[in-house]
């Protein structure tokens, strides 16, 4: 569920980000591709952080709730973005929180699974794509009807959720 929340989460900003230029906003195809590149750049970063020799990966447990609480917020403050500038410093605290969120969410199914790892790290792909779809069908239905700050709010509340659901799991992980 926490992987589907984080996907669902990249992918509709994705997809915002995209549709922004078709719908009249003043953001050009150059400004929202270079927003896309920054949350590719920012994601890959933090993904060779997280798995550095700075953080034990025992402890990555313990970055879960943070990162999802980061991506909440982030969300909820992309959503009030007036500005090309705004909307960038937003989609980066988004790729940050992804970027870490993502891969130890990963690391602990795959680590958890024990002998079941095909097993369980399939049906993690298949949550994930079931995140992505519907990040991105609701993502675009909801700006159609100029409802953009749904699909923020929305994500940002799941986001929220997960950060309560991860603390409380990384209790449990050893």
């Amino acid at each position: 569920m926490l992987a589907a929340i984080v996907a669902g989460a990249v992918a509709a900003l994705d997809v915002h980000l995209a549709l922004r230029g078709n719908l009249g906003s003043s953001a050009s195809g150059l400004t929202i591709g270079l927003m896309l590149a920054e949350c590719s750049a920012v994601m890959l970063l933090a993904q060779i952080l997280v798995f550095s020799p700075v953080v034990p990966p025992k402890a990555t447990r313990w970055l879960i709730a943070p990162a999802l609480g980061m991506l909440g917020i982030a969300l909820a403050l992309a959503s009030a973005a007036t500005t090309a500038p705004a909307l960038a410093r937003g989609v980066g605290a988004i790729a940050m929180a992804a970027g870490v969120a993502a891969p130890i969410i990963t690391y602990w199914t795959s680590l958890i699974a024990g002998e079941h790892q095909g097993e369980d790290l399939g049906r993690w792909i298949a949550v994930t794509s079931l995140g992505q779809a519907l990040g991105s069908g609701a993502a675009g239905l909801l700006l159609a009807y100029g409802l953009s700050n749904v699909m923020f709010a929305i994500a940002s509340a799941l986001a929220l959720a997960g950060m309560i659901i991860a603390a409380w799991l990384a209790k449990r992980l050893a």
